[in-house]
C-alpha cells in the first residue's frame, strides 16, 4: 500500500494500493489492444466532446482539487486553486486543437512521374503513451500528460509522484466519468523501485545528480535511500544527521566527509536538528541518536 501523507505535517490522508509488475503488464497489454484495434479508435468528435465535459467537471471541483493540491503537495491554497485554473485552461486548449489538428498536401507536378497526382499527410495516434509526473504539480502536471493523449487517441497509462498521487487518481475518475471508455488512461501507483535497480539508474536522475554535487563539495544533498547508499558505502559520502522521516521512502542527507565540519553545513545540521525538535512527529529518531564526530563514523 501507498500511505499519502499531508505536506504540513505527515498526517495521513490515504492509502492506495501499489501495482507491481504484472499489474503493469496487464494495463500494458489492455492499452496495447486498445490501439491495435483501429475500427474502434475514437473519432475526434467524440474526443473533443469528452475532453469538454472533463473540463466542466474539473470546473465544478475547483474547490476540492485545490484543497487537495495544498494538502499532499503543501502549496498555498491560493497558488493551489491558480494550479487547478491552469489545469482546467489545459483540458480545453487540448480539445480546442483538434479544430486544427490537420495534416498538409504535400506539393505534386514537380516531377514527370507527379503530373496529375496529389498527395497529402493525415495525422494518426502515434501508439501508448507512457507518462511520469513529478511531485510539484501533482493536477497540473498530469492533465498536460492526459489531455494531449486524449486528444490525439492515444491510449495513455500514467504514474502520478508517490507522495502526491491523489490529483492523479481524482481526475482519472472524472475522465471516466466525463464518457472516455474504460483502458484508455490508466493509472499506475507504485512505490516498489529494486535498489540494485535504482543504484545502477541513469546517471542524470535528480538524486544521482544531488549525490555527485556533493562529491564535488557544494554542499548537502536530500535524496533517497536507494540512491544514496551505494555512494554511503563506497566512502564517497557520510550522512551529517542519524536521523529519518516517517515516510514510505526514507531520505537521507549526505556530504563530502571532509566537508562535515564545514561552518555552514554545521549551522545548517544545528538549524534542521532545532525544527526536529520542535515537530517530533515529523521524524523517527534512530536508537543511537549522535551527530558523527570523526570521518569513519556514520549513524543510519
Amino acid at each position: 500500500m501507498i500511505e499519502v501523507v499531508q505536506a504540513f505535517d505527515r498526517s495521513p490522508i490515504a492509502e492506495l494500493p501499489s501495482d507491481d509488475a504484472a499489474a503493469l503488464e496487464r494495463k500494458l497489454s489492455t492499452a496495447q489492444h486498445l490501439f491495435k484495434d483501429r475500427p474502434n479508435w475514437l473519432k475526434p468528435y467524440r474526443r473533443i466532446e469528452i475532453l469538454h465535459r472533463l473540463a466542466a467537471l474539473v470546473q465544478d471541483k475547483r474547490a476540492d482539487f485545490g484543497r487537495l493540491i495544498a494538502r499532499e503537495g503543501g502549496k498555498p491554497l491560493t497558488d493551489a486553486l491558480i494550479e487547478t485554473d491552469r489545469a482546467i485552461d489545459g483540458i480545453r486548449y487540448a480539445a480546442n486543437e483538434l479544430r486544427t489538428w490537420a495534416g498538409r498536401e504535400i506539393p505534386m507536378g514537380l516531377t514527370a512521374a507527379s503530373v496529375n497526382r496529389r498527395a497529402w499527410t493525415v495525422p494518426e495516434p502515434i501508439g501508448v503513451v507512457a507518462a511520469i509526473s513529478a511531485f510539484n504539480h501533482p493536477l497540473n502536471l498530469i492533465v498536460h500528460q492526459i489531455a494531449p493523449a486524449i486528444a490525439s487517441g492515444c491510449p495513455v497509462i500514467v504514474k502520478p509522484a508517490t507522495a502526491t498521487p491523489l490529483n492523479c487518481v481524482e481526475l482519472v475518475k472524472l475522465v471516466h466519468e466525463a464518457g472516455l471508455p474504460d483502458g484508455w488512461v490508466q493509472t499506475y501507483t507504485s512505490c516498489l523501485i529494486p535498489a540494485g535497480r535504482a543504484a545502477r539508474g541513469s546517471s542524470f536522475s535528480a538524486d544521482s545528480l544531488m549525490i555527485k554535487a556533493a562529491v564535488a563539495s557544494q554542499g548537502l544533498a536530500l535524496v533517497r535511500d536507494i540512491y544514496a547508499e551505494e555512494a554511503i558505502g563506497s566512502g564517497l559520502v557520510r550522512i551529517p544527521i542519524a536521523a529519518s522521516l516517517g515516510t514510505p521512502l526514507s531520505y537521507y542527507f549526505v556530504t563530502l566527509t571532509q566537508d562535515a565540519q564545514k561552518p555552514r553545513i554545521r549551522a545548517f545540521r544545528n538549524w534542521l536538528l532545532g525544527e526536529i525538535a520542535s515537530r517530533p512527529a515529523l521524524v523517527q529518531f534512530e536508537t543511537t541518536y549522535r551527530w558523527p564526530e570523526t570521518a569513519t563514523s556514520v549513524e543510519v
